[in-house]
């Protein structure tokens, strides 16, 4: 009985305000957080703030251009980002039904990266349709079981009504401004092995460039340093490297706004290209009008981004 009374005791820390951290985490910034949210800027900041005094440790460091997570925030991002994505994926699943709702799967880089930005105007070109993301860093296929249209990277460039490439995968290492300004000069590519380098977790089979990868396109071999960061996602490796903890690879059009914004610096002009792809395909589970005007909506983008 003791133990039932303890489970059923009121949780320290409301699922709202886990979503409201993410939520900061992901833009990286209050003002615009705020407005995602749907809340004022003093509102937002009083309950991160309240958060931070539920756990007792600062979550953000707040700066000029806007705020980057603390140690212990990159942790709960993580923890956050899997957690609440899982389950907003389990309610989509649950909720959709065919008709104006779409799913769309993708990685967290994708999501957070290229198609947020760019929802608002997906969202004004499709009218009534309702878009909703699912976002892993490595879907697999059970997981897709319930989803319209699926986003990954791919070796296989092969393309049909139901399938289409948007743009390859190319990258080339950033670094906060900050971090190039006090770091050793970097004037050719085995010059970063002598700085820390910022990881994506990869499993086995893990279709993203890897540092390897990258450095053998140079010609050079690589293993990871001893004091290597490894981070589980990619929103975790760009908000790294915005820390000044190290260069991370950045992948064309994921990071452009940001390069673009000047908060991340290209330690190089020229790119490094893997041959695989990102591809959008239709999957057909419960694919309509509705998931085909989605469809049409991300590849018409990619087209003009590119």
């Amino acid at each position: 009985m003791d133990a039932i009374r303890k489970s059923n005791v009121k949780p320290d820390l409301p699922l709202a305000a886990l979503e409201l951290f993410e939520v900061a985490g992901r833009a990286q910034n209050l003002t615009r957080a705020a407005e995602i949210a749907g809340l004022s800027q003093p509102a937002f900041s009083h309950r991160i703030r309240d958060l931070e005094r539920t756990l007792g440790v600062t979550l953000f460091h707040r700066e000029h251009r806007g705020v980057t997570l603390t140690r212990a925030g990159e942790d709960l991002l993580a923890v956050c980002t899997r957690s609440l994505g899982d389950l907003r994926a389990a309610l989509e699943r649950i909720r959709a039904g065919p008709g104006s709702k779409v799913l769309v799967a993708t990685d967290f880089g994708f999501s957070s990266y290229w198609i947020m930005p760019r929802l608002p105007a997906m969202r004004r070109a499709t009218g009534d349709i309702e878009l909703n993301l699912v976002a892993a860093q490595h879907p697999t296929a059970p997981s897709l079981r319930d989803i319209d249209i699926h986003i990954f990277l791919t070796s296989d460039l092969s393309e049909s009504r139901t399938r289409r490439l948007l743009f390859e995968e190319a990258a080339v290492p950033v670094a906060s401004p900050d971090y190039l300004a006090k770091a050793r000069t970097i004037e050719k590519p085995s010059d970063l092995s002598q700085h820390p380098l910022l990881h994506l977790a990869a499993p086995d089979g893990a279709p993203w460039m890897t540092w390897q990868q990258w450095f053998a396109g140079y010609g050079l071999d690589y293993e990871p340093q001893a004091t290597g960061t490894v981070l589980s996602n990619y929103m975790l490796v760009v908000q790294a490297a915005l820390s000044g903890r190290g260069l991370c690879l950045g992948w064309k059009h994921l990071v452009d706004d940001l390069i673009a914004e000047g908060t991340l610096v290209p330690a190089f002009d020229q790119d490094i290209k893997s041959g695989r792809a990102y591809c959008i395909e239709l999957l057909g589970h419960r694919s309509g009008d509705a998931a085909q005007r989605i469809f049409e909506e991300i590849v018409a983008a990619a087209v003009v981004g590119d």
